[in-house]
């Protein structure tokens, strides 16, 4: 049996997690995928929009690069809400770096950084179903759909959808505990390996629509 979470010193300190940890609790998007990982600190940054914000080495997000298969993804204003739209479902793995790693993907990796891998058409099974609800009317769908074309071809679509539309507002203050809201999201992935002349390439078409209400 491999661990679910791996240490590597050869060159920096880097954590590997994989899927077998993401089971671990219910995550449902890369936000809320490292509240069992004791390396990074998860915490509201928001309260009136409840949103998260990550800290590593004591320093937040802006400090840290967060980075899609080695190419950066969320940066600037994009780091907000820019770890909810990624589902849980979707990472395949997570490779955390602490402290300050390498500067091939950019500059801004002071505190550390962290990649994530997305699953690969050619490693994901035909078909996969999630669902998932909670108390406080939180419900979401997770679904993928698997095609290998050929020997060097194949393609995943990615279905998530999520809604919470039950408004509390516990403290009469005007504002909702939890915002209400749907999000939709697509992902078209495809994948093409040529082992004999070496040739790996990726192309994705993403569609997502996301909308939120804070006020009750």
């Amino acid at each position: 049996r491999k661990s679910s979470n791996r240490v590597s010193y050869v060159v920096n300190n880097i954590i590997n997690v994989n899927k077998a940890e993401l089971l671990k609790a219910a995550c449902c998007n890369l936000a809320e995928s490292f509240e069992t990982n004791p390396s990074i600190d998860v915490n509201y940054s928001d309260a009136l929009t409840g949103t998260k914000q990550i800290k590593m080495l004591g320093l937040t997000s802006p400090y840290i690069q967060i980075v899609q298969e080695n190419i950066p993804n969320i940066r600037g204003a994009a780091q907000t809400y820019g770890l909810t739209f990624t589902p849980g479902t979707w990472v395949e793995s997570i490779q955390i770096t602490k402290g300050a790693g390498s500067v091939i993907n950019g500059y801004e990796s002071i505190s550390g950084q962290i990649n994530y891998e997305v699953l690969k058409p050619f490693n994901d099974i035909p078909f996969f179903l999630n669902l998932y609800g909670s108390q406080d009317s939180r419900y979401e769908l997770n679904t993928h759909f698997n095609h290998k074309y050929s020997d060097k071809l194949s393609s995943t679509l990615f279905l998530h959808g999520n809604t919470r539309q039950s408004r509390k507002d516990m403290n009469d203050d005007g504002f909702l505990d939890n915002p209400i809201g749907k999000q939709v999201n697509i992902l078209n992935r495809w994948q093409y390996t040529d082992a004999q002349k070496g040739w790996v390439s990726f192309g994705s078409f993403r569609w997502m629509k996301d909308d939120k209400f804070c006020y009750s």
